[in-house]
């Protein structure tokens, strides 16, 4: 008798609960949010008014000291120089200094010294291009031996930047407009902004030599154009 007792329970609490759940509602479903994502692009192009120079000084000679002190005396005349051209003492860095033997194979193949060869890297930053040739000529009249790395820039690019941003914004809610109208929608809200930028700016591994009768005259050098280029990814909700 109990255990039909326990087995009637079971059952009883099975229809209870059967039937509880018949009389709950299904929850209301809520609607997909309809969207368009879009990518909007732009593009700046602005002179340079930089320009970025490595000249480097290599001495050689059998004693090491005077090696050292050869290469010394051209790097003091070197930044002699940038000072009396009125380049701020923050755009002129010296790097890359190094003094070490030298030695060469002889014509059986055993190494010999040649002798101490110093080594200075200056690298200085041109706020007025028009003074590059001054630095270069007198930087080889004092006894540079390498100019390279140039690298332009633009004392406004973080300005150009944010205005290439915005004009990315711009564009991408143009072109989500564009699509949405054609389909009779218009647009929502945003639901999420991601930006996308790239800046390319003028680079040249080797001096750019122009003509004579170039119109840029007191510089050899071309400096071309900077592009800052900008993408925002956006995505719109959608609404009838």
């Amino acid at each position: 008798m109990k255990r039909l007792s326990v087995v009637g329970l079971a059952v009883a609490l099975a229809l209870a609960w059967t039937c509880g759940g018949c009389g709950k509602k299904k929850e209301k479903e809520e609607p997909q949010t309809r969207s368009i994502s879009v990518l909007g692009l732009s593009e700046i192009k602005l002179a340079p008014d930089m320009l970025t120079v490595s000249i480097g000084v290599d001495t050689l000679d059998k004693d090491p000291l005077k090696s050292q002190a050869e290469n010394d005396k051209a790097v003091k005349t070197i930044l002699a120089l940038a000072k009396q051209l009125g380049i701020a003492p923050e755009d002129v860095e010296t790097g890359c200094v190094s003094l070490r033997q030298k030695e060469t194979p002889d014509a059986r193949g055993v190494p010999f010294l040649e002798g101490y060869a110093a080594s200075t890297t200056v690298t200085i930053v041109l706020r007025d291009l028009t003074k590059y040739n001054l630095l270069v000529t007198g930087s080889l009249k004092a006894g540079a031996n390498r100019v390279g790395n140039l690298s332009f820039g633009c004392s406004r690019e973080q300005e150009k930047r944010r205005e290439a941003r915005l004009a990315a914004i711009t564009a991408a809610k143009q072109k989500a407009e564009d699509l949405a109208g054609q389909l009779g929608q218009k647009l929502g809200k945003p639901t999420s902004i991601e930006e996308r930028a790239e800046a390319l700016p003028v680079q040249a591994n080797t001096l750019a030599y122009l003509s004579e009768d170039s119109p840029d005259q007191g510089t050899t050098i071309a400096a071309g154009r900077m592009v800052i280029r900008c993408g925002v990814a956006v995505t719109f909700e959608l609404k009838d």
